[in-house]
């Protein structure tokens, strides 16, 4: 299906954890009151799962349903047979979508109006997120479903668990349907972010996206339907005025790794229990949207090694600052430590706490925790941590380590964070944060500015047996939670120079600093 391309959009199915997955059984073809199975047409096809083999005893729903409606009106049901195929009879004149579950798995398929057969494929359910411009009042709904989700004073709502296939979403208010928006997703385990929809001027019943990478094809996890009519928005062109890379090895395609997320659909987030997070906070980024972190939570690179040589490691934070807790007992994310007592953190750190309640700088002492920007290792404390960089509370810095208990080769002290105690680290506002590691030696950089030593800080990664997972914004521990927000992260293995920092920050910043950026 050119779901892009087609210029007639009949009716979706859905609805998301709107409609419980059930394999119930249930008479065939039977309708709430509303049908008229007299004057009906026969609808056959097949439930398949994601690799194409039909459902067996699968549930199919066709709901009459339509997005200019408020709710559903009516339902028929039939069960697949013993090759998962099914037939359906529904009224000639209804528009109607179709909904199959089998287990926990669900789907929705879009009707072909020159079809009297129509397959519909299963699998996980997925959180959609986004937000409608301007509006603070009214729901969303998914056609096919009862179900709403409110908007709140900033018009953002979230569903929590839609079946994939083809969906239309309904913005509704004061009772009546507004405008939809129509696309195709197939559920993205980790949940789909849809930048903020905007109401078409020409044809205010569509919605639509201001990025145009969601109408080039698949992007964030969906593919979104183009309303006849419409001008896709055209991508900004490269500003030919911004330096050149420094050598030729600073291209793509000679990027052994090369990760890029814009955190809004393309980043997969765990619990540090290891289950997929259901539920992620997605909020307004730099650039589209943006991850906000919960309690516990990362997101999952999978096994690369980036410390395997030199490497770039960039990404835009919107930093909440040092984050107190109550009781430190062990925080995770290095090191071990009470209430009492703090450690010399060794290396490259300019100095120490004195006595058990001493003071850094002046600085009273606080029990706070461990964030971590990025880890790579299986667990802090023995020999499968490789790599990390996080904010160390106890010294108020950025701070690099590979073993949390080899404190003299395997920590870097890079900048003093918190602008509340002279550090370098903003809160509250977007600010770019920038490691390279080019010869055994880290430079950081804030807002494309080194703030690290000049001549690079020495540091060596710890070898590792087997390789361990490389995540961003926490680690395996509850509390290393980075406390901010996160876009646009890029990791590669080549060494960026200055000129590359400078023309991605100020690529970023431009024609945001009304939006995003204090004024100058």
């Amino acid at each position: 299906m050119n779901f892009l391309k087609t210029s007639l959009y009949v009716s979706v199915a859905l609805s998301a954890g709107l409609v419980a997955c059930s394999d119930s059984s249930t008479p065939n073809d039977v309708a709430g009151g509303v049908t008229d199975i007299g004057n009906s047409l026969a609808y056959t096809g097949q439930v398949v799962d994601a690799n194409g083999v039909g459902v067996v005893s699968a549930r199919v729903v066709a709901y009459y349903d339509n997005w200019d409606n408020v709710s559903a009106l009516d339902s028929v049901v039939t069960v697949t047979d013993a090759n998962g195929k099914f037939e359906i009879k529904v009224d000639s004149g209804a528009t109607f979508v179709l909904y199959a579950s089998h287990d926990n798995e669900c789907g929705f398929s879009k009707l072909d109006p020159a079809s009297s057969s129509q397959d519909i494929t299963i699998g996980s359910r997925t959180s959609i997120t986004s937000s409608v411009k301007g509006k603070n009042s009214g729901f969303m709904r998914v056609v096919g479903s009862g179900e709403k989700a409110l908007l709140d004073e900033n018009g953002a709502f979230s569903f929590g668990a839609v079946p994939p296939g083809d969906i239309s979403l309904v913005f509704v208010d004061q009772e009546k349907p507004q405008a939809r928006i129509d696309f195709f997703t197939a559920g993205s385990a980790n949940g789909v972010a849809i930048p903020p929809l905007d109401m078409w001027s020409a044809n205010k019943n569509w919605l639509t996206i201001s990025d145009p990478r969601y109408y080039n094809g698949s992007f964030g996890g969906i593919s979104v339907y183009v309303p006849e009519g419409f001008v896709v928005p055209e991508e900004p062109k490269p500003d030919t005025t911004k330096p050149e890379p420094e050598t030729p090895i600073d291209t793509a395609e000679n990027l052994a790794i090369q990760v890029e997320l814009h955190m809004d659909g393309d980043a997969l987030v765990y619990n540090n229990d290891m289950s997929v997070a259901s539920n992620v906070n997605y909020v307004e980024g730099i650039s589209g949207q943006g991850i906000l972190l919960s309690d516990g939570q990362f997101i999952d690179l999978g096994y690369i090694d980036p410390c395997a040589g030199d490497f770039t490691l960039a990404v835009w934070t919107k930093w909440n600052g040092f984050r107190e807790v109550q009781n430190m007992g062990f925080q995770g994310g290095g090191y071990p430590g009470d209430s009492s007592q703090v450690p010399f953190q060794g290396g490259n750190y300019p100095g120490a706490y004195q006595g058990p309640y001493g003071a850094y700088q002046n600085v009273p002492y606080q029990t706070g925790t461990y964030q971590i920007l990025v880890s790579q290792r299986s667990y802090w404390s023995d020999s499968t941590s490789r790599f990390q960089v996080q904010y160390d509370w106890t010294s108020r810095a950025i701070t690099a380590v590979s073993n949390g208990l080899d404190l003299n080769t395997g920590y870097a002290w890079l900048v003093k964070a918190d602008t509340e105690f002279g550090g370098m680290l903003p809160t509250n506002e977007w600010t770019f944060l920038t490691l390279v590691y080019k010869g055994g030696l880290l430079y950081f950089y804030v807002n494309a500015q080194l703030v690290s030593a000049n001549v690079g800080v020495p540091f060596v990664p710890k070898d590792v047996v087997t390789p361990v997972p490389f995540r961003v914004g926490g680690s395996e521990l509850p509390t290393d939670t980075w406390n901010g927000v996160l876009d646009e992260f890029r990791l590669e293995s080549v060494a960026r120079g200055e000129e590359w920092i400078r023309a991605q920050y100020e690529m970023y910043r431009a024609g945001h600093v009304s939006q995003h950026f204090p004024k100058k």
